[in-house]
């Protein structure tokens, strides 16, 4: 077996080891045995009850579920959110870049996604959970997460390093907040890249008085005319505030054939020229690639218990990082990167899955 092979299966026996924190053991299982449960429903995409049925000597479904609810319910909303991001930076610091002695710069982006709920709203205490979403016309779950989508020096995939549960009314400078506390790794956020979501002069008063540089989509209008021609930037004043920052407005052509305005917005502090600008936001699109894959690994539940549900979406994008890792780990060792897709990820953990998870880390 090659030196990149058995670096790769160090790699993943340790982060399976490190991922038992998931859930705790109860009386007659270890939880050890609990995760393997866990971990074959997520690479199944199935439901735990699917899994303990099919599986003999397996705990019961209740008792799994029972032990995910006593290690994760008994907390406050917060306390999960900051606790899940602890998880995926425990992960995201093996990458190599956080290694060195200089803290590397790298771009950031957020974005929200929907999860499609069927049921009674969810509250947390007076807060509703269950939001309605605009795209499918459904009630929805709707989480936050915060990715390194590229590094100086460094082309990277996209780490998941932010977590944050989202309710009815909440406004999106305190996703930012949240989100930007939670980090705990050696960086310099270079450029904070967001969708039109963020579009909020509350947002770019926040990250100017951080000095964090950033780019969103701005909102363009038929009606309005702006100072700068197509394809340059200009000083743009927003919304009713007038709240100064740079735009930059450019075309494209869509798929129709139709020629399309784009409007980004961007920090007043720094200016970019356009090609610039568009090769940096274009990395934004990869925070899409996780929302992607994890919906490969993600376990089946009905559960009515929200902080369980937080969990599982969670979980998928633990996987999701751990994967990612790998990608990174055949690229910087020229291995044929075919063989590091998510099929033959999700093959090699459900093969090997007891001896990873029995390994010691040295």
């Amino acid at each position: 077996m090659s030196k990149s092979i058995k670096q790769i299966q160090k790699f993943v026996a340790r982060s399976l080891a490190e991922s038992q924190v998931w859930i705790n053991s109860s009386t007659y299982y270890h939880s050890d045995q609990l995760l393997r449960i866990i971990l074959n429903a997520a690479l199944d995409r199935t439901s735990i009850e699917d899994i303990c049925s099919s599986t003999p000597k397996s705990p019961s479904p209740d008792t799994v579920m029972t032990m995910l609810a006593k290690t994760h319910c008994n907390t406050s909303r917060d306390k999960i959110e900051d606790k899940i991001a602890g998880l995926f930076q425990s992960q995201a610091k093996h990458h190599v870049m956080f290694k060195r002695r200089t803290p590397p710069k790298v771009m950031v982006t957020i974005d929200f996604h929907d999860e499609e709920y069927y049921g009674k709203h969810l509250y947390d205490g007076p807060l509703r959970l269950t939001m309605f979403s605009q795209r499918k016309r459904r009630n929805a779950l709707r989480f936050a997460t915060l990715s390194i989508v590229f590094a100086e020096n460094t082309w990277s995939y996209p780490l998941t390093i932010g977590f944050v549960i989202n309710h009815l009314g909440q406004e999106r400078i305190e996703v930012v907040k949240r989100l930007l506390k939670q980090i705990n790794l050696p960086m310099r956020i270079d450029c904070l890249l967001m969708d039109g979501g963020f579009n909020d002069e509350k947002i770019f008063e926040y990250l100017d008085s951080k000095k964090i540089n950033f780019i969103v989509r701005g909102r363009i209008s038929k009606k309005k005319r702006y100072p700068g021609k197509v394809g340059s930037n200009f000083a743009y004043k927003t919304g009713r505030s007038k709240y100064l920052v740079e735009a930059y407005l450019f075309s494209k052509r869509g798929k129709d054939g139709k020629l399309k305005f784009i409007l980004l917005l961007g920090s007043k502090h720094y200016r970019y020229t356009i090609p610039k600008v568009k090769s940096i936001y274009r990395k934004r699109f990869r925070i899409e690639n996780t929302y992607r894959h994890a919906r490969g690994v993600k376990i089946r539940t009905s559960s009515s218990k929200i902080q369980l549900r937080w969990v599982m979406w969670a979980f998928a994008h633990f996987l999701e990082l751990i994967w990612e890792l790998i990608r990174y780990i055949f690229l910087v060792q020229e291995l044929p990167m075919y063989q590091c897709r998510q099929k033959e990820f999700v093959r090699i953990l459900r093969e090997d899955l007891d001896r990873y998870t029995s390994l010691q880390l040295m």
